[in-house]
């Protein structure tokens, strides 16, 4: 997701601000803006959770008529601020994550130890770094505030008897994301199937040692009988 933030310095002597490839907003249409003090205010659009927020580019554009200079040791890195509890990973944690691009440096004056900005020209100058990225791994509902990137640019304006124009405070850009985590109902968890009955067993008749001899004798004495019913039944005959 490529994200470009262009620097636009203003008429005025001592002002610089930013528009950006996002949407420019007023600072007063969310309330976290004031609380960052921001004095420029930008839609950064939605992120969800395990996006990744990368290849992020200032570019920085001189519209007046007289040159503009930056001084590195002024500049402070860009700051994603946390909100409403969402997490993220920065990846490298330290300002190696933003760098500083050739064509900014090759604008460095040797003179008055800055990095000068002619009138009317525009420099992309500030990047991260090609495998920095933030990665969003908890946000909050969709719409909410997710997170506040926040840039603190400092640059001068060259006077044309030469003299640098210093600012009192830098200024403020802000670029505000909302969370586009869609809803996901909860799956309902399905009822264990319940166990199928085993078919009921026939009554067996218990053959125990007891009735084994039992039927033994009772097929011995038929036996007897069956053999000798000839002198039974003439005896009975008498």
């Amino acid at each position: 997701m490529l994200k470009k933030l262009f620097m636009v310095a203003s008429i005025t002597l001592f002002a610089t601000s930013v528009n950006a490839a996002y949407t420019e907003t007023s600072c007063s249409s969310n309330e976290v803006f004031s609380q960052y003090a921001c004095n420029q205010c930008f839609d950064g659009g939605e992120v969800a959770s395990w996006s990744n927020i990368s290849f992020l580019d200032d570019v920085w554009v001189n519209d007046t008529g007289i040159k503009k200079i930056m001084f590195k040791e002024e500049q402070t890195m860009p700051v994603m601020h946390s909100l409403n509890n969402s997490k993220l990973t920065k990846n490298p944690d330290s300002d190696a994550f933003w760098e500083y691009t050739p064509e900014f440096n090759a604008l460095e004056d040797s003179e008055l130890y800055g990095y000068v900005l002619p009138a009317g020209q525009r420099v992309s100058w500030l990047k991260s770094a090609l495998w920095a990225s933030y990665l969003v791994e908890q946000a909050p509902k969709k719409g909410e505030n997710v997170w506040m990137l926040v840039f603190d640019v400092m640059s001068h304006n060259i006077l044309e008897n030469g003299e640098i124009a210093m600012n009192e405070a830098p200024h403020k850009e802000c670029v505000l994301y909302k969370s586009g985590e869609s809803f996901v109902p909860p799956v309902a968890e399905k009822p264990a199937p319940e166990p199928t009955p085993e078919p009921e067993q026939m009554t067996q008749v218990q053959t125990g040692p007891e009735l084994y001899f039992l039927v033994l004798i009772l097929s011995f004495v038929m036996g007897i009988i069956v053999m000798n019913r000839e002198v039974i039944l003439q005896k009975v005959r008498k």
